[in-house]
């Protein structure tokens, strides 16, 4: 498992310079424009390894609603730092699908609590709160229909 996980961590660290050359493309074939996902995409990124690609969605599917919840209770707290660390957490855990609308928002909350702006957190948790089940369903529905 050990050995899975610094292969995951040196293909995370190769695919983040190949996505940002994407400049944010979010033209997909195989899946709704809603998330953004192109699993064509992903299995390219995670070495054309399909087994690898069923342990990030499943880490994801996992990690994903506790994340949102970690990050809805510290705005509610109104904690900046732990809304930083949630934010920074929730893109990580979707970074390796992409140039999703779900990076985008955590990216963009995870910079303005870092400077001291929040000004614009409300708008941002809400988009947030939107997006993630929205990326879960979608992350579901492909593991589903995976052999």
């Amino acid at each position: 498992r050990s050995a899975q996980l610094g292969r995951l961590i040196q293909i995370c660290v190769a695919s983040e310079a190949a996505t940002a050359d994407k400049e944010g493309s979010q033209e997909t074939t195989t899946a709704p424009a809603i998330t953004g996902l192109d699993w064509d995409d992903i299995l390219r990124a995670l070495d054309n390894d399909p087994a690898l690609v069923k342990i990030v969605a499943n880490a994801f599917l996992q990690e994903g609603p506790e994340l949102l919840d970690r990050l809805t209770q510290a705005v509610e707290a109104e904690d900046t730092e732990a809304i930083r660390q949630a934010a920074h957490a929730l893109k990580g855990s979707v970074r390796m699908f992409g140039p999703t609308r779900t990076y985008e928002l955590a990216e963009r909350l995870e910079e303005m609590e870092r400077a001291g702006q929040s000004d614009e957190r409300s708008d941002l948790m809400s988009e947030i709160q939107q997006h993630v089940p929205k990326l879960l369903a979608e992350v579901n529905r492909h593991l589903q229909s995976l052999p």
